[in-house]
């Protein structure tokens, strides 16, 4: 009995990876594909138990159910990315969440310095590295700024700053906190968004992050040219 509905268990696993791969673009499968690594995690140690009760069945469907999950966080660790030209310039970008309520201005300082970047992308920027702006961004005089965002307990920002000149696009009302500009780099025109997702499921209603990361594709489909996307995603 136990190994019947092990394996009945397994091949639902099963199932769910493939409605993940297939990108049915339904909220509840969209929720678990944010979710597939704990849940490989979880999966193995299953598969281990089943092993141990020697339920051959079950672990053929486990080991089933891994490789189908496993191909499901592989595209998540291991996205396509293109390769530098060679001798080609390099833009160096920087990108942190500082905390709303972190009021250490010399430390977010000494943090940038060390990175030595070209280009910043700070979120929840809170009150006092705000007033202290051209301290904390002392030789990145060209900057963007997003809305300010008041749900939290205290008002932030979201800030795009550089060393070559910016031309900030104008914010969306579309429930997404985001700041979008263009630098003028060395390699051409630059799209940088700076953006901050709330979270998931279950902290948040089902379509929370959900629409927010619509609302980003959105505004990366209407740029021209490359598009940096950074910040905290949740």
């Amino acid at each position: 009995m136990i190994d019947w509905l092990s394996t009945l268990a397994f091949a639902g696993v099963t199932i769910v990876a493939a409605l993940i791969r297939s990108d049915v673009g339904h909220r509840w499968v969209d929720i678990l594909a944010q979710f597939t690594a704990p849940g490989l995690l979880a999966l193995l140690v299953a598969i281990v138990l089943v092993a141990i009760l020697r339920l051959k069945r079950a672990v053929w469907a486990g080991f089933l159910a891994a490789v189908a999950v496993l191909a499901c966080v592989a595209a998540q660790w291991f996205p396509p990315a293109g390769e530098p030209e060679p001798n080609a310039p390099v833009v160096r970008l920087y990108s942190a969440n500082v905390y709303y309520l972190n009021d250490d201005v010399t430390a977010m300082r000494r943090s940038i310095e060390a990175a030595d970047p070209d280009v910043i992308v700070l979120i929840e920027l809170g009150r006092e590295p705000m007033g202290r702006l051209d301290e904390l961004l002392a030789g990145y005089p060209h900057r963007a700024g997003s809305m300010r965002l008041d749900e939290t307990r205290g008002p932030s920002r979201s800030i795009i700053a550089s060393r070559w000149p910016l031309r900030q696009i104008d914010n969306r009302p579309d429930g997404l906190h985001s700041v979008t500009a263009v630098a003028e780099t060395p390699l051409g025109d630059v799209n940088i968004i700076g953006v901050h997702l709330t979270r998931p499921w279950p902290f948040q209603y089902q379509w929370g992050q959900i629409s927010q990361t619509m609302a980003l594709t959105d505004i990366r489909d209407s740029l021209q040219g490359p598009v940096i996307v950074a910040g905290d995603f949740n």
